[in-house]
């Protein structure tokens, strides 16, 4: 959806991830790092 940008949704604290987010499906896990990268960094964290 447009303005969802970086696994953010309109509703408060609730973040998307899996094969349908970027990078895509596989075991990789990639999308659910990079999907906690983000939360913490809009918590203002980093690692």
């Amino acid at each position: 959806m447009p303005g969802w940008a970086r696994f953010r949704t309109p509703v408060r604290d609730l973040w998307l991830c899996g094969s349908s987010t970027h990078p895509g499906g596989g075991i990789m896990g990639a999308n659910g790092r990079i999907a906690a990268l983000e939360l913490l960094r809009s918590k203002g964290r980093r690692l």
